[in-house]
């Protein structure tokens, strides 16, 4: 979990040679957000899950489009729901479904992905077709 104002990872790892999380639904923990919910017809959020790797010297990058939905304590691994359970999750972000990505590398290495979450202020409507404030 990570906050805006006090950045705090909860669990780190260490890893030899090309570091690499493979991960579930029942075991990856984490969230984001902007201070509480965001209201759609001010902001819009996006996740996105990226994996990039060079290929002859060109980086070749995947990107896929993930959803998002309110935290719930039972989203968090087992091992990890006591850690949370006093944290205002219903303030927080959640990824819907990570089973099968992997989290490996870093930005030097010749393969590597990350998730990346933006912020984006509503331009004209909201994805339910509202309007903008």
């Amino acid at each position: 979990m990570v906050r805006r104002v006090d950045v705090t990872f909860y669990d780190s790892y260490t890893f030899q040679g090309l570091p690499s999380i493979k991960l579930t639904n029942n075991e990856f923990y984490g969230a984001f957000g902007m201070g509480g919910i965001v209201n759609e017809q001010i902001y819009y959020l996006t996740v996105d899950y990226i994996s990039k790797v060079r290929v002859n010297g060109a980086w070749v990058e995947n990107t896929t489009r993930l959803e998002t939905e309110i935290c719930q304590l039972d989203w968090f691994g087992p091992d990890y729901r006591e850690l949370f359970k006093d944290q205002p999750l219903d303030k927080y972000y959640c990824i819907k479904n990570v089973s099968g990505m992997v989290l490996e590398g870093y930005s030097n290495l010749e393969r590597f992905s990350n998730f990346n979450v933006k912020f984006y202020p509503c331009h004209g409507q909201t994805k339910d077709g509202k309007p903008c404030w």
